[in-house]
């Protein structure tokens, strides 16, 4: 089955993406791979042999140049793929983050109101379900993706992405959680405002708890690991 769908991706689908002129011919064609992605759902998306090139295309149109119903309708063919692989991979998206994050993360910074709620409901239904490594591995990618969501005037999505945020660290922990956060800060002038803003609310304050003696070792560990280095350069950074 997924030979059969390689070699009709590779010769039918693919190729039409080199002849679109207009953003309605890439539409049609977006059209056309979802009704075939829902027709050949028993082949797994993760063993295509043009795994890579799809992505691209996604990517593609995706582009902020581009309508935002061809952006809908690329971010609903995203949910179809990844469902695909979960379902035939074992719940694993596996090597397959990186083939599709790489195009999809970018994007949400220019996606319209609707299209950043579709987009996360993509991470919470998706990213957030897979296993603890994958998501840890996954972790830089979509705080750099939507921490500048923080800063829209949109109560909802503000809402929507602390849940997530709130999620992840649930699953990954505080200290794993945090620590990619403060590396983030560190490493990307873009989202700093917005991260620096969302520590801010989401660490509680210290207190010194006297039956607890390794509080604030804990305490730290949880909220500001490595402190010397990775904590202080990423406040340091952000004068």
């Amino acid at each position: 089955m997924s030979n059969k769908f390689d070699k009709k991706l590779i010769e039918k689908i693919l190729p039409r993406f080199n002849s679109a002129k207009e953003w309605s011919d890439l539409m049609t064609i977006m059209k056309n791979l979802k009704e075939n992605l829902v027709k050949y759902d028993n082949c797994s998306m993760a063993k295509l042999q043009v795994k890579d090139t799809l992505s691209k295309r996604l990517a593609q149109c995706l582009n902020p140049s581009l309508p935002a119903g061809l952006h809908e309708t690329t971010l609903e063919t995203y949910d179809i793929i990844f469902e695909n692989i979960r379902k035939n991979e074992s719940n694993n998206l596996g090597d397959n983050l990186g083939y599709f994050s790489s195009g999809l993360f970018p994007f949400f910074q220019y996606a319209s109101v609707p299209n950043k709620s579709l987009f996360l409901n993509l991470i919470k239904k998706h990213y957030l379900e897979i296993n603890d490594v994958e998501l840890q591995i996954a972790l830089s990618g979509f705080l750099v993706s939507i921490l500048p969501g923080l800063e829209d005037n949109n109560e909802i999505l503000i809402k929507t992405i602390k849940e997530i945020f709130a999620k992840a660290r649930q699953k990954v922990g505080e200290s794993n959680f945090f620590g990619i956060l403060w590396a983030v800060l560190l490493r990307t002038t873009r989202v700093r405002l917005a991260g620096l803003r969302y520590l801010t609310d989401a660490i509680p304050p210290y207190k010194i708890l006297f039956d607890k003696e390794n509080y604030r070792e804990e305490y730290i560990q949880n909220f500001y690991p490595n402190l010397q280095v990775l904590v202080i350069n990423s406040l340091i950074s952000g004068k």
